[in-house]
């Protein structure tokens, strides 16, 4: 093991109540977090993240489980609060990969699973061990204690979590908020159990982990039922074409807006995209949404007239081959656009999809689609909370004694850090980075001695590539990097039994050299001819190997004559 990381194996930090971000601090999305007491672990999510433009042909980023391989054995269960992606997204991928420890969730978040592990073609031997939670009842994992709360948020049956641990034993106890607000009349799913919530504050709370997304309001603006309200007005107002919402496909609360605003405007609700589908048919086992005819699948909307149809698709953070990325691309099977078509882009944009996005909304645009976001129009609201709503959160617990902000950037989780001094003086607030190994100590007699930093073990990402899973510094990104900037050369070169010359080298040069351009066939030919005299140099000079040697003469003409350095690969076949 290197020595930067800590090393668990020998028991040091048995005893030590341990809280260690995976994932999920100075980011949105790719949610997990490791605790640990008495040589025990427990996780608590495991979500994905989409990818920047610096991983190229990379859709999404999941966590790097290395350490988590390393602890696996000891590992009491995943306790998840939620089903959005950046919560749960990654199990798909990793569950099978980590051992198959237990997964404890609400009902609609064990079903969501396993509509995932069953594409999967995960056996379903292995369904017994995703096991539902219920708000307010404990469940013992270990020497953990956990016991979940209902909250509002966007989907149904979110959950906060108080984690505790007898440490020295005294019970020490975490609340780890996943995703959370105030909904006083939530449009779908249960309100927040403050009844739970209340009970715990009264054993009181040492620390909270808690949610910065919303961070910059002070105030929640809007609730659900004020946004189905403007979407209201705006589809009643628009008499032409089909009406197309992109959104994030677990937002069960948006789901059940449109499906009311096109029930009592007359209109056919259609669902695009898979993961649309299997939220639905989720929300339909669990009671929602029953009160609606079927809604019509996007085979079968040809039957409709266009203004009859409000299509809700994904696509809303610009998705490669989500729905409305494939209509805009004029690649969809069965959907188009038109002039008189509006499209509502219903969610907020998550920070590092605003190219993608955009991209989206220009190539809709320049076909006389109208199109609405965030921006222009009201079309969205937030299931996070506002810091009026944290500051109900932090008074209702009775100021825990330490703060933990995640699930945001630097400048959410920093602003969330003033914020709690300004709630009370008398609480504490870190900011932890992912791989960082934080040990809480109850006994501590000020704010500062309330966490010992131990140092930090593996973190990072892997990059989902199609069907495999890669390192995020894989070499195979970083060829893409270069080859998408500079292109490649590809040399194949014939030696005969004495290492010459046998036939003229074969050169590609794709993203490079465009050989319907008389300029750039001529390039080529100074090429072969470098390669020739390469390999002529080599014979000469007893070099046993020319492949070193041809790429770097090769770069060196690239660079100087062409300003670019690309990819060069030279394979030898002997003839």
């Amino acid at each position: 093991m290197s020595d930067m990381y800590l090393d668990f194996s020998a028991g040091t930090f048995k005893k030590e109540f341990i809280i260690i971000p995976i994932g999920g601090v100075g980011e949105i999305g790719v949610n997990c977090t490791l605790y640990h007491y008495n040589g025990k672990w427990l996780m608590v999510d495991c979500g994905l993240g989409f990818a920047g433009d610096e991983f190229p042909g990379i859709d999404v980023m999941l966590p790097k489980p290395d350490f988590i391989d390393k602890i696996r054995d000891d590992l009491v269960g995943i306790v998840l609060t939620h089903a959005h992606e950046d919560h749960i997204g990654a199990l798909q991928y990793l569950w099978e990969y980590m051992g198959f420890p237990p997964l404890y969730a609400s009902e609609f978040t064990c079903f969501v699973l396993k509509s995932k592990f069953k594409e999967q073609e995960i056996a379903e031997s292995k369904m017994d061990l995703v096991r539902k939670l219920n708000s307010g009842e404990k469940i013992t994992l270990g020497d953990f204690s956990i016991t979940p709360a209902n909250v509002t948020h966007s989907i149904p049956m979110s959950m906060i979590l108080f984690i505790s641990c007898k440490v020295d034993e005294k019970e020490t106890i975490v609340c780890h908020t996943g995703d959370w607000r105030i909904e006083e009349t939530p449009l779908i799913g249960e309100k927040t159990d403050e009844e739970t919530i209340r009970k715990m504050a009264k054993n009181g709370i040492f620390a909270v982990v808690s949610d910065s997304t919303n961070v910059f309001n002070e105030q929640p603006l809007f609730s659900e039922i004020d946004l189905q309200q403007s979407l209201r007005e705006i589809i009643s107002s628009w008499k032409t074409g089909t009406i197309f919402i992109p959104t994030f496909a677990s937002n069960i609360s948006r789901m059940y807006s449109v499906a009311l605003i096109a029930k009592s405007l007359g209109k056919k609700m259609v669902l695009a995209g898979r993961s649309l589908i299997r939220m639905y048919e989720v929300a339909l086992k669990c009671g929602y949404l029953k009160e609606f005819e079927p809604f019509i699948f996007v085979e079968d909307a040809s039957k409709y007239k266009r203004e009859e149809l409000i299509v809700l698709c994904t696509g809303c953070q610009g998705e490669r081959f989500a729905v409305i990325t494939a209509i805009a691309g004029k690649f969809h099977p069965y959907l188009d656009v038109f002039k008189d078509d509006l499209v509502i882009f219903s969610s907020k944009r998550i920070p590092g999809n605003e190219k993608k996005i955009d991209g989206v909304i220009n190539q809709l645009i320049e076909k006389g689609v109208t199109v609405f976001t965030e921006k222009s129009h009201f079309v969205h609201v937030s299931g996070h909370p506002s810091r009026e709503e944290m500051r109900w959160l932090y008074t209702t617990l009775n100021f825990p004694r330490l703060v933990i902000p995640v699930h945001g950037e630097i400048s959410h989780m920093s602003l969330h850090k003033e914020f709690v001094q300004d709630v009370s003086s008398e609480m504490a607030s870190v900011l932890l980075k992912c791989g960082q190994v934080v040990s809480f100590n109850p006994k501590a007699k000020n704010k500062e001695e309330l966490i010992h930093i131990l140092g930090d073990v593996e973190s990072g990402y892997l990059a989902v590539d199609g069907k495999n899973l890669i390192a995020s510094d894989s070499i195979v990104i970083k060829d893409r990097k270069v080859m998408m900037e500079n292109g490649l050369v590809v040399v194949l070169l014939f030696l005969n039994s004495n290492n010459r010359v046998a036939r003229r080298p074969y050169i590609l040069a794709p993203g490079l050299l465009d050989m319907a351009v008389q300029e750039d066939v001529k390039i080529v030919s100074t090429l072969v001819t470098i390669v020739k005299d390469v390999v002529e140099d080599a014979f000469k000079n007893g070099v046993p190997s020319v492949i070193r040697p041809i790429a770097k003469h090769v770069a060196k003409f690239c660079k100087k004559e062409l300003g670019k350095v690309p990819k060069i690969v030279v394979h030898v076949e002997n003839v």
